[in-house]
Parts: structure tokens; sequence; C-alpha cells
């Protein structure tokens, strides 16, 4: 389908759609597009040269038309399907597009309703159809239609004692909204925060294991004339018992960027979040223009002494007592004080004691991970930072084996463990 040809398509829809009920107004319908096109490039359907993102489009803009002939109702919202699909062939004798795509559009767009709550859904059907399905119920819980629902019920006194009610069965829909879907896995929901303009420069920043995004923030304002800065928290930071491995939290750092449609970027991983970034780039090295690993180590087990330890201990640290254990030592103040450590912020404690198990067990499972072979052949631009005053991956220890790496070793005197005032200075010298 050419530019043009959506064009067409696109203002005559838009012209029809100006009157339409909210539920299913041009900004449900600009959102069921955004969400399409964000599926495409989740699956790289975008790279496919037999995919065309353009169709895709034009069925999104068509699929609700039977909210502009009809009259909003039971009967519609029970022959949505058949209404919509009788509508589609005449509007689309109008617009000079191929047979083929109109037969495409039509068939998407005759099988995009009932997803929720029948699950009725288009698994064997082409990726169109279920691309437009899945767009099309993800936003059936956009803060906006939900809005405008209640705003229906309120008008309609019968209806009133029911608000609580469908709060109620909205929340229990958004939790379980995987269950509605052709693909359950584009609703990985992330937690992230961004800062600078758009058409800047990229860098993504992953922290360490318990740490919020919120840990970039300084460094994030202090670039944001120049660049785009993105800031990812990890699954295990919201769910309670959900323990991670470095491939799969890789896994999903490259959902993030696919979701985001992230090209070309400068990655950088701190602390834990190091060998994690480590790992994607290792794997994505088209896309990542340089490496920064802030006070981390491809292995944080360098002594065959410690590597001996741990895997007599790796089994009985996976017990809910040792989490347990952990968050109360490392909780306390006066611990840090004893072992020179420095204190956990606020936020890290609050997250710790709602999701301690997933935080410490995800740390437990990759304590032994090695990434050295993975970072000697990472062939972009790489940078280990290191601090001599760091609390926690201290300088003493790994100054040997880092030196021994096949990448570039930046050593600061003062930052600590990101905890001193000159650390996002030093960070911020280095990209600027």
């Amino acid at each position: 389908m050419t530019k043009t040809e959506l064009g067409h398509i696109r203002n005559k829809a838009y012209k029809l759609m100006a009157s339409s009920d909210p539920l299913h107004d041009i900004s449900h319908i600009e959102r069921v597009k955004d969400n399409a096109l964000k599926i495409a490039r989740m699956k790289e359907l975008n790279k496919e040269e037999t995919f065309d993102l353009k169709l895709l489009e034009a069925m999104c803009l068509v699929h609700d038309l039977s909210y502009v002939y009809y009259k909003t109702g039971l009967k519609l919202n029970i022959n949505e399907n058949k209404l919509i699909a009788k509508i589609l062939p005449e509007f689309l004798a109008e617009c000079d597009i191929s047979d083929k795509d109109k037969k495409s559009i039509i068939n998407a767009a005759s099988k995009h309703s009932h997803s929720y709550p029948f699950k009725k859904l288009n698994k064997k059907e082409d990726l169109y159809t279920q691309i437009l399905q899945d767009a099309d119920t993800l936003d059936l819980f956009h803060e906006k239609r939900v809005e405008n629902f209640k705003e229906k019920i309120t008008r309609k006194k019968l209806l009133k004692p029911a608000g609580k009610i469908t709060d109620i069965i909205i929340n229990h829909s958004k939790k379980n909204i995987h269950k509605y879907l052709n693909m359950p896995e584009i609703v990985e929901k992330f937690h992230f925060c961004e800062c600078g303009k758009k058409n800047n420069e990229i860098i993504l920043c992953l922290p360490g294991y318990r740490d919020s995004p919120d840990l970039f923030k300084k460094f994030a304002r202090k670039i944001s004339k120049k660049y785009h800065v993105y800031s990812l928290d990890y699954p295990m930071n919201h769910h309670k018992r959900k323990v991670e491995s470095i491939e799969s939290l890789t896994n999903f750092v490259d959902l993030f960027v696919k979701s985001c449609g992230l090209k070309k970027f400068t990655l950088i991983g701190f602390s834990f979040g190091g060998a994690v970034a480590t790992n994607y780039t290792y794997k994505n090295q088209d896309r990542v223009t340089r490496l920064l690993i802030l006070n981390s180590s491809p292995k944080f087990l360098t002594k065959p002494v410690e590597k001996y330890v741990y895997k007599i201990i790796k089994r009985p640290l996976r017990t809910n007592l040792v989490s347990n254990f952990f968050y109360l030592v490392n909780t306390s103040d006066q611990f840090k004080k004893m072992t020179k450590r420095p204190a956990l912020k606020p936020e890290s404690k609050t997250r710790l004691k709602k999701f301690r198990y997933s935080i410490y067990q995800t740390l437990f499972n990759n304590l032994g991970t090695d990434l050295t072979n993975e970072l000697n052949e990472i062939k972009i631009p790489k940078t280990i930072v290191a601090f001599k005053d760091d609390e926690v991956v201290k300088w003493k220890k790994y100054h040997k084996f880092l030196s021994s790496l096949n990448c570039e070793i930046k050593v600061f005197e003062n930052g600590g463990h990101a905890t001193k005032k000159e650390y996002w200075n030093n960070i911020s010298n280095l990209v600027l």
C-alpha cells in the first residue's frame, strides 16, 4: 500500500469517525494504530519486506466504522463483526487499492471484536488479523475509555449502583489482559523513566538489581540537552515471586528496546546492570553504539574459593528464610555503618520490603555468572568505569582482573557506589 492510498483511507475514515460514539472515536483509532505499530516493531515485522505497515495502519483506521452507521447498543456489540463486513466493501470501493489489500482489510476488521470477554481469538489467522485484534483489546481499558464508560453509567440512574462492581471487574481484567490476547507476550509491563528531547541521541540505562530507574535522574538531567535518556526497571522489582536470570533480563531489555523502536543507542549498566548490559550488547552489537559498565565486573566471583563456596551454598540460599535475613541485615543502618557500606535509600528499602524474595533470589541466582568471554568479544567501543572508593565493587579486589580484560578501563578517585556528589559529574563528563 502506498502513502497516497493510506492518506485517502485516513481522510475518509476521519471524516466519518468525527461524529462517532466517544468509546470508538478518532482518539481510540489513533491509540489502536499506535498499539498495532508497537506490536509490529516488537515482533520486528518492520524489518520484513513482506509485511506492510501501511496496510496494518489502514486496518486500524476502519475497524470501527460500524459505530458510525449503526446505533450503539447490545445489538451492535453482538453483530459488530458481521456489520463491519457489510460496510467495508462499499467504503473501500471508492479507495484505489488492490483487491488483495481490500480482502485483507475486510478479513482483519470483520474478526477484530469479542476477544474480551469471550476469548474469541484469531490465533490461526494471519498476523494482520491477530495484531489488529490485540491492539484493539489493549486499548479496551485505556483510562480515557474507562472514564467515558463510567460517565455513561452515571447518566443512567438504574446503573449507578454498578459503579463499584465495574471498578472491580476492570481491575481484575487489567491484571489478566494476557488471557484475551493472541500474543500474550506483548503485555510485559515496563517501568521506566525518560528525560530529554525525542530527537536527541539515545542512552539506555540499566540500574542495579534493587535500584529504581530514579538512580539515573541526576545524570539524565545533566545530559538532557544532548541525549534522550531511558532508565529501565526490572521485573523482579514488581513481582513477589519472580526470579530472573541474566538471560531472561537480557530478553526483557530486548523486548523494551523493540517496543520503543530504539535502533541505535549507548547502553549503560550500573553494578548488577553491568552484567545485563554486557550480555545484551554481546547479542545486539548492531544496535548498541557504545557500552559503559559502571561499578561492575563481567564476573563477580574472581577467586576459586569464592566459586567453590557458591556452588555449595547456592541451593540453601534459595529460601524465604535467607531472603528475610538479608533484608533485615541490608536495611539496618547500624549494620551498614559497621561494615562501612552506604545506607539504602528509602525507596530501595520499600521495594525490598515488598519484593525481597524476588530481588535477593535474582541476585543469588546470578552471582556465579561469568561474562568475561562475551565482554572480550564485543567489538564496539566499551568502557568499564571504576571508583577507588567504591564500597561494594571494591577496586582493590577487582583491579587486577579488570586490567586483564580487552576493554578500556576508566578509574576515578571519588564517587563511591553512586553514593557521592562527584559520581554523576564524572559519568556525565564521559558522554558529553
